[in-house]
């Protein structure tokens, strides 16, 4: 099943006729409605009545206000981008706003399941998605969640953010069948250096490696010689060529990591004895002229359908999407390609775990996914070289998965 199989001339055909249904005649409007005979209800049988219309109804949980409404309203809007694509009239989207988090964000919910959601889309932050997970498994309603924290996944509950453990695997699987083996960390004291750290250490076994020391600094400090001094000298590479290191994995972005990459080749951490390898947090081509960075590696997403869709999202609103509107719209797209089919077999369970954890998974903006019993997502990704202002495809990323071995 391909959530975005429809190309984006019928996107532009589906929101024309919708802009041109929203059209018409006041007046003639209020004229039929006059006529129509009115049937008095009570508050409770209007609700249900509303509300239990048949249609398969999908909440998104997004922060429309406060700190982060920027963000959650590129979330809507790329989740409004997929209902347009894919969705067809018996398809609900209702957008709840989840504001600064904590009791906002499980009232929100609390609205979503009192409408009859079948299934969430969000929240965004870990701390929500935690909020929200007990009272979503106790009603039976599946959470797609836009946290990248691995630790949230369970059973009812999907961690649809790219994970560092989905990037950290994809780049050691290819440099192990590199040939390289041994590799050292030097990592921020954050938790998402906690996680890389855990994922490296389980790939590495995974794949025949070793991961053979970490050093850890502190993200806020601005000098980063010492510890960079300390893991040039662990690796031996300082004192000479070859060391201990096959590889280095520095899981930094932007000015950070062109700073820990020029100290790094300062102490001989040199990139022609030591392959350079990273995370999702280098695809970002300020770093591509930083020298030392030349030939590394990092795992991401296929590129050239992240700029498709940041085209056509520009298009539409007038500015570029942040990166993680593309999780909004795959995962829009998938409930109405489910909720498609579901209806087509005359099926009553829509999002069930059999629906949701199709074996071959689905295709996004974000490439192949497959959703596991357990809350965690397989990801589909290529493998990237840092080229001067550019980045060059070493692996694609695979047009489909082995098949799920029980």
């Amino acid at each position: 099943m391909i959530p975005s199989r429809i190309a984006g001339s019928v996107f532009a055909a589906s929101l024309l006729l919708l802009l041109s249904a929203c059209g018409g005649s006041q007046a003639t409007r209020e004229a039929a409605e006059a006529q129509r005979p009115q049937e008095v209800l009570t508050p409770e049988e209007e609700a249900r009545s509303f509300y239990d219309d048949g249609r398969t109804r999908v909440a998104l949980l997004a922060p429309l206000s406060g700190q982060h409404a920027q963000v959650g309203q590129a979330l809507a809007n790329a989740s409004q981008m997929a209902l347009f694509d894919l969705a067809d009239d018996d398809f609900a989207l209702s957008v709840k706003d989840t504001g600064s988090g904590g009791p906002s964000a499980v009232a929100a919910f609390q609205d979503a399941v009192e409408e009859g959601a079948d299934l969430i889309l969000g929240p965004l932050f870990a701390d929500d998605v935690r909020a929200v997970s007990s009272g979503a498994v106790g009603a039976g309603v599946p959470v797609l969640a836009f946290s990248n924290d691995r630790s949230l996944a369970q059973p009812g509950v999907y961690v649809m953010g790219l994970t560092p453990h989905a990037e950290v695997d994809r780049v050691i699987d290819y440099a192990a069948r590199s040939g390289i083996r041994r590799v050292g960390l030097l990592m921020p004291q954050t938790p998402y250096g906690d996680a890389v750290r855990t994922a490296l250490y389980e790939a590495t076994q995974r794949y025949g490696g070793e991961l053979v020391e970490t050093v850890s600094y502190n993200p806020r400090s601005p000098d980063f010689s010492e510890p960079v001094r300390e893991f040039a000298q662990r690796g031996g590479v300082s004192r000479g060529s070859g060391g201990m290191y096959d590889a280095v994995m520095v899981p930094a972005g932007r000015r950070e990591l062109l700073s820990l990459a020029a100290q790094l080749a300062y102490h001989n951490v040199s990139p022609n004895q030591v392959q350079y390898l990273g995370t999702r947090l280098w695809e970002d081509l300020s770093i591509s002229t930083e020298p030392s960075l030349m030939g590394g590696w990092f795992a991401a997403p296929n590129r050239n359908s992240w700029e498709r869709f940041q085209e056509r999202y520009e298009s539409v609103y007038g500015e570029k999407p942040p990166r993680i509107a593309a999780i909004a719209y795959d995962s829009t797209a998938m409930a109405a390609v489910i909720a498609q089919d579901a209806r087509d077999d005359d099926n009553d369970r829509i999002f069930s775990a059999e629906a949701l954890q199709d074996g071959d998974g689905f295709a996004g903006v974000d490439g192949l996914f497959r959703l596991r019993p357990d809350g965690t997502v397989d990801r589909g990704l290529a493998v990237y070289e840092v080229q001067r202002n550019n980045f060059i495809e070493r692996e694609p990323a695979p047009a489909s998965f082995v098949p799920l071995i029980n």
